[in-house]
């Protein structure tokens, strides 16, 4: 059985993956240890250190001009009812923080099929859908719960 941690950890890697091989700066969040006292005994923890407490990666494209360069905030989710919940968060971050030229996208992982991308449209204030395979290439949407498209 695969543990939350490592499910996320290999979506996290599939989104490095694709990102760079599309040609973007790409850098992910690091993970820290963390020592705590469990029943007298001392146990490390895996810390995850989201950018603004929200983001995964940060990554940036190669423009000719600096100052038009995109810049896209991504968060990686591997469980569909995770999305959800993190959708208010980084919209409000987005809308106070955030230029014409920064996109805020989540990335849901499907074992198998590829990504379900949400992206934040500012100006409509919603989320837009697209899907991806494990290539990065777009694609038609597929069915990723319950035999629903969402």
């Amino acid at each position: 059985m695969i543990s939350k941690k490592q499910k996320g950890d290999n979506a996290e890697k599939k989104v490095d993956y694709i990102l760079k091989k599309s040609g973007l700066f790409a850098i992910r969040s690091p993970r820290t240890m963390k020592r705590i006292l469990i029943k007298g005994k001392m146990m490390y923890i895996s810390k995850d250190n989201d950018y603004f407490n929200l983001y995964d990666f940060i990554a940036k494209s190669k423009n000719e001009d600096k100052y038009q360069s995109k810049t896209f905030y991504i968060q990686v989710k591997s469980n569909v009812s995770d999305v959800s919940k993190c959708k208010k968060p980084i919209s409000l971050f987005h809308n106070l923080h955030c230029n014409i030229f920064e996109y805020s996208q989540i990335w849901l992982y499907v074992k198998s099929k590829g990504f379900v991308i949400w992206n934040y449209n500012a100006n409509t204030k919603k989320w837009d859908k697209n899907f991806m395979n494990l290539n990065g290439k777009v694609i038609e949407p597929f069915t990723y719960s319950r035999g629903v498209k969402k």
